[in-house]
């Protein structure tokens, strides 16, 4: 279990939802990562300058507040202010036309809370781990061959330059 130093933010209007989902994301997750909790959008936008690589975000984020913003309004300001923050949505309806919309506006996956939801949840957050292990680890591939590239053309501009300049280095015996 690897420990990760991006939090991932719960928002939930429902308070006991939202502990029986930390739990469980805290027991089961293959890292260790730090969780933080919200019970409205309000709130989690306030804190996105903690840099969450994940926010798992409930559609239906007004029933505490009746002016609060819903989930779908969270995701667009989520993906303006952070677009490389990946959004699982979390909502009771099962229905096509929402799961859309919110992909639409760029949720990685839709959740429909039933009793799958935590292991769906669970799941999906592995998957986001894995892939930004491997895009991290093509990133890095790709910066150590600029390097290497960069090292050989600098070894040959030495061998022409010396060729150049000292004809007789170059072709000495030894």
């Amino acid at each position: 279990m690897t420990t990760s130093s991006q939090p991932i933010f719960l928002v939930e209007d429902n308070e006991m939802y939202l502990k029986t989902l930390e739990r469980h994301l805290k027991e089961h997750l293959d890292t260790n990562a730090m969780i933080r909790t919200f019970s409205n959008g309000e709130e989690c936008l306030k804190n996105m300058h903690l840099e969450p690589k994940i926010v798992v975000l409930d559609y239906y984020l007004n029933s505490l507040l009746p002016k609060a913003m819903d989930g779908l309004e969270t995701l667009k300001k989520i993906k303006t202010m952070k677009p490389d923050t990946m959004v699982l949505m979390l909502s009771n309806q099962d229905n096509v036309q929402v799961a859309t919309d919110t992909m639409k506006y760029g949720a990685f996956d839709y959740v429909s809370k039933n009793e799958n939801a935590f292991l769906r949840v669970q799941n999906s957050i592995n998957n986001i781990e894995k892939i930004i292990t491997q895009s991290t680890a093509i990133k890095t591939g790709k910066q150590v061959r600029r390097v290497l590239i960069g090292w050989i053309i600098l070894l040959i501009a030495i061998i022409i330059i010396l060729q150049l300049f000292f004809p007789n280095l170059m072709n000495r015996n030894i």
